[in-house]
């Protein structure tokens, strides 16, 4: 049956004359070369581990990704792309040899390139001063041993606006080239907070204002990110995997043998109607305002100090005592767990608080995630919405609405944040007798 499939593909896959991409997994191309050179309207040639013959001669290809290559013992370069038409260029380990079927010759359109690991140094530099459109180049590691450059010559890559590779890849290729989003890998090969501010250092002499930046680092402080402040002023991405060395310590696995644990509390009739699904509510029952969080400073200083023991948990706590310092233009700020390593993720009421102070310190922020995707919080207008099944919130700022217009509004739980409240209860107005001056408050308003 098998035999029959393939036989039956192999003849007819050059009818499909229309046909832009192919995607082709475990396979031996000597019998499709004929059918694929036929294509006249393929633009996109993904190859998984398979055998390629170097029968397979310059396709008029934009995109081209190879992975696994496992060409023939007797075969030598492979020109399987014309350099004429390509764009992007993916591949692992294997680039020597389709680099060598490139023949040297210019690739004006190539501006994209990701290759898995460099260990050809010299042929690979070679082959980057051909490519002068290159727009984004993404280098996953370099082969054990392998020693870079000392410079490049700003020639090189004069388009380059995207860089991903590990640190020392980043010193040498983002200075003087309008890198404007850099993100750098491999966290093993960065030792202390010293290397990765002179990775950022270099990073930062970009030629144009860097836009995103995405790091790896074993702890952050505050004053690394006042340095990243610094050094980035018009940053509008930041991304960081922390390696935090005590994750583990409030982390259990059950055992199997206990058995599965059955939560029955859906059975209870109190709580029969929570947690319905949102295409399982008419369009009445969902229209519920969203529970505020009034944004403001405390002009008296205080602070909180929150018992927060974890990475991310004192990350959080830099962030509502007003210890951190980030680029005001922020539109977007994840932090993950570097790989291997977890940490637990803040409460919603945790989050809650951080979002409503980085609102203040970063206005034009649109994106927040603390931990797993699931933590992650995305803005709408002034409603922020949860990537996992939790309540939105709004922020609202003291200069856009008065506490008094606010409480006004039914079915809303309030979250007063950083906000100077009246001395006494007669001061209060609408707030009555509910008064405090903490800096943060859960306040629940009529029903």
């Amino acid at each position: 049956m098998y035999t029959r499939v393939v036989t039956t593909f192999c003849e007819t896959l050059g009818c499909y004359q229309n046909l832009s991409s192919l995607h082709v997994k475990h396979f031996t191309i000597d019998p499709l070369v004929e059918a694929m050179t036929s294509l006249s309207s393929l633009d996109e040639l993904k190859l998984y581990n398979c055998h390629i013959p170097t029968t397979l001669q310059s396709l008029k290809l934009r995109t081209l990704e190879v992975s696994g290559l496992n060409p023939l013992p007797t075969s030598g370069a492979l020109s399987i792309a014309s350099p004429a038409t390509l764009r992007t260029l993916a591949v692992d380990g294997q680039i020597s040899q389709l680099v060598a079927g490139f023949g040297g010759r210019p690739m004006q359109e190539l501006t994209h390139l990701s290759v898995q690991v460099v260990r050809e140094v010299e042929e690979f530099f070679s082959f980057l001063d051909r490519c002068p459109q290159l727009e984004a180049l993404v280098v996953n590691g370099l082969y054990r041993g392998t020693t870079l450059p000392t410079f490049v010559h700003q020639s090189t890559l004069p388009r380059l606006n995207t860089l991903a590779g590990p640190p020392e890849f980043m010193q040498l290729l983002t200075a003087g080239r309008p890198v404007t989003a850099a993100r750098v890998l491999g966290h093993h090969r960065v030792e202390d907070s010293d290397s990765l501010i002179l990775v950022c250092a270099d990073i930062s002499r970009s030629s144009a204002p860097v836009q995103s930046l995405s790091l790896p680092y074993p702890f952050p402080s505050p004053s690394f990110f006042a340095t990243v402040t610094y050094l980035f002023p018009d940053l509008k991405q930041l991304s960081m995997k922390i390696r935090v060395m005590e994750v583990f310590s409030n982390y259990s696995v059950s055992s199997a043998r206990d058995g599965p644990t059955i939560d029955r509390t859906d059975l209870r009739d109190e709580n029969a109607f929570e947690d319905i699904p949102e295409d399982e509510i008419s369009d009445a029952e969902g229209e519920v305002q969203p529970p505020v969080i009034l944004v403001g400073r405390d002009p008296s200083g205080r602070t909180t100090k929150a018992a927060y023991s974890g990475a991310i948990q004192m990350i959080a706590n830099w962030i509502l005592n007003d210890e951190l310092s980030l680029p005001r233009n922020l539109e977007t700020l994840s932090m993950n767990a570097a790989d291997g390593f977890l940490f637990e993720k803040l409460s919603a009421a945790e989050q809650h608080q951080v979002i409503a102070v980085l609102s203040s310190l970063c206005p034009w922020l649109s994106y927040v995630r603390f931990g797993p995707i699931s933590s992650g919080w995305r803005r709408i207008g002034q409603v922020w919405k949860s990537e996992a099944p939790s309540p939105s919130i709004r922020i609202i700022s003291e200069a856009e609405s008065s506490i008094t217009s606010i409480l006004e509004n039914d079915h809303c739980t309030f979250l007063l944040s950083g906000c100077q409240l009246p001395d006494s209860p007669q001061d209060c107005g609408v707030l009555g007798s509910v008064w405090t001056r903490s800096v943060f408050l859960h306040l629940l308003h009529r029903k």
